[in-house]
């Protein structure tokens, strides 16, 4: 976010509507998730075994080109997303474009397209003890698969902790990042998620110092669920719009200076700064974060890739 500026944009309305044109509101009697409802903080977590590879997808036919990757359009504009990004009733099929990345990591330690594939976005999910599973693997599963599956377009993305050791996650799903809080490579985006442990990170100094120096030098910061409560904290939502977990709105609004918060709205995108609801909500951020960066046709086909049309049975 380089030159940091308050979010008075016009509203372009809705990038791309789902199937459900509104946040639903939330039932008054119902629970809220873990970290929401403020449950004991997970302390230990078992290894997780040998997943099984996923089954490829079918190359389809008729390729088309990957746009370029290029800076965030259109400052200062509100981008809302409602409901699930991308929703079809009928997905077509999927265009994977280039094909996919080659195996490991590849430069500076991420996961993305091949050497010197051309311009480059470079993406860092931010990990830390006590963040809630969903909120950042789901932007994971959906930024890495459009950086595997179409790696001309330039996207790479790791995960980043405080330290070297392993992240204990608040359902208790253990963490290896790629790198640290200080030893990054330079990123373009950075995605901050929610869990119990943003509590503890609220008032932090320290925290507050480490964000606004990220800001300084990222041209994009996201949030997912009660991560935008940490920006809040550290000043970068002040005079913006915003949402978070429904469960914590009202705090959201306490914090900073003059947050807009949008309680209807599942994605707000202010130009240079993108928060999503709770939990799942990222999944859809990072679906419109594709669509940004790569178009909307491209975001339908990392979303047939993860086969994302969520029809829940209640």
């Amino acid at each position: 976010m380089r030159g940091r500026r308050p979010g008075h944009g016009h509203d372009r309305g809705a990038a791309v509507l789902g199937r459900f044109r509104r946040r639903p509101a939330p039932d008054a009697g119902a629970a809220g998730d873990d970290e929401a409802a403020g449950r004991p903080d997970a302390t230990a977590g078992t290894e997780p075994s040998d997943a099984a590879e996923p089954s490829d997808v079918a190359e389809p036919t008729d390729a088309a080109e990957p746009t370029d990757v290029a800076e965030p359009t259109e400052a200062g504009a509100h981008h809302e997303i409602v409901g699930p990004a991308f929703g079809a009733d009928e997905p077509g099929e999927v265009d994977q474009g280039g094909g996919g990345a080659g195996e490991g990591a590849g430069e500076e330690g991420g996961h993305g397209a091949g050497e010197g594939e051309g311009k480059r976005l470079r993406i860092g999910i931010v990990l830390f003890d006590g963040v809630e599973e969903l909120d950042w693997a789901g932007p994971w599963e959906v930024l890495a698969s459009w950086a595997r599956f179409f790696p001309d377009d330039g996207a790479r993305v790791c995960t980043l902790a405080p330290g070297h050791a392993p992240v204990t996650c608040a359902k208790g799903a253990r963490v290896l990042a790629d790198h640290t809080w200080d030893d990054h490579p330079p990123l373009d985006v950075l995605l901050y998620p929610g869990g119990e442990g943003t509590r503890r990170q609220l008032g932090d100094m320290t925290i507050r110092r480490w964000l606004l120096d990220e800001a300084d030098q990222v041209s994009l910061i996201a949030s997912v669920c009660t991560g935008a409560l940490v920006l809040a904290d550290a000043g970068l939502l002040d005079g913006r719009p915003a949402t978070t977990h429904w469960a914590s709105l009202d705090q959201l609004g306490g914090l900073g200076t003059d947050v807009e918060v949008r309680s209807d709205q599942r994605v707000v995108d202010d130009g240079d700064v993108v928060t999503a609801a709770g939990v799942s909500a990222g999944i859809d951020m990072a679906l419109h974060l594709v669509a940004r960066f790569a178009g909307e046709e491209r975001a339908r086909q990392v979303q047939k890739i993860i086969e994302y049309f969520p029809e829940p049975p209640t």
